[in-house]
Parts: structure tokens; sequence; C-alpha cells
């Protein structure tokens, strides 16, 4: 009755030492019994294409929510490395544009106690206060779940629900 994505979980996957983000593929809005088979068989024929034909892998069936906000959230500042700064990128709608580069979105470097430090405004949205301290909540929450800081997708459905998306080890190369 209400539209699914399909989206694929695997070992090798975005691990402490590589992210493999976006090399399988994720079947956004699928409807009805023959698209639910169609959209599994494309997560699982995926791993063709990304070198992983014989690996293992799942297909996670989730219910499609419609974002007002979504965005990426780093447990650690990735230019200096400091632990106790986080960084927010958010655009309005989910946040596939963001995580595919095509919009830079707003970016908020924030504190321990969820307080902006720097902001920049990009072609994103200004997100309120109490959500940004639900954010950096989320990401305390997270890193102790899984021992170290994560990279997270997010997304704030239109009745205002904080979704965790995605989580994984930070890749990025810290530069500071």
């Amino acid at each position: 009755d209400h539209p699914l994505v399909a989206r694929s979980s695997s070992v090798l996957e975005d691990t402490a030492g590589s992210s493999m983000a976006g090399q399988f593929d994720s079947i956004i809005g699928v409807s009805g019994f023959a698209a639910f088979v169609d959209a599994v068989r494309a997560v699982l024929d995926s791993r063709v294409r990304a070198g992983a034909a014989g690996s293992p892998i799942a297909v996670l069936v989730q219910p499609l929510i419609e974002p007002r906000h979504g965005g990426v959230l780093f447990g650690v500042d990735p230019v200096t490395g400091r632990t106790d700064r986080w960084t927010v990128s958010a655009v309005d709608g989910g946040p596939e544009p963001l995580v595919s580069g095509e919009v830079d979105g707003s970016r908020y470097l924030l504190d321990v106690k969820a307080r902006v430090v720097e902001f920049t405004p990009g072609d994103g949205p200004r997100l309120p206060a109490p959500l940004l301290r639900r954010l950096v909540a989320l990401s305390q929450e997270v890193a102790g779940v899984f021992g170290g800081p994560q990279d997270v997708e997010w997304a704030v459905g239109t009745e205002g629900h904080l979704w965790l998306l995605q989580s994984r080890p930070v890749t990025t190369e810290i530069r500071g």
C-alpha cells in the first residue's frame, strides 16, 4: 500500500578502511509486487558492476519517507580531526542530491552543545536549533553503538520525525 525503498547491505560496503557508497543500486519508489521483485533483482545484480559478484549481500526493504530535509552528519570535524565538533550538511528534501554531489547544501560546524560554531548557507535550509541538538545526540548514540565517529545519512519527515537512513565509519581523510 505504500512506496518502498530497496537498498543493499554488504560486508564489503563502508568499512573503516573503505567506502563503496554508490557502488550498489538503491531503488526508490517501489510499488507493487512485480516492481518489488525487479528492485530486489536490480540490487543483487549491482554486485557485478561493483566487482563483487561472489560476495554476500542482503537487500533491505524499507518504507519510503517524504523528507522535509535530509543530509549528512559527520561525528568528527573532517578538516581538523576534532572529535568535539560535528559537521552537518543539509538540503531540502532527501539527501540524495547532497550525497551525489549535485548540490552543496547548507553546512554547519557544531560544538558539543550543538551550538553553531560556523555556518555556510550554500543552497540548503537553515535548520532550527532543536533539530541540530537532535542530530548531535543521534551522532553520539550511533558512535556509541559502533565504537567511533560515523558518517550518517539522515532525513526529517514532513511529520518532524528524525530518521537515520544509513551509518558508516568516517572514511574521509582527516586533513588537520
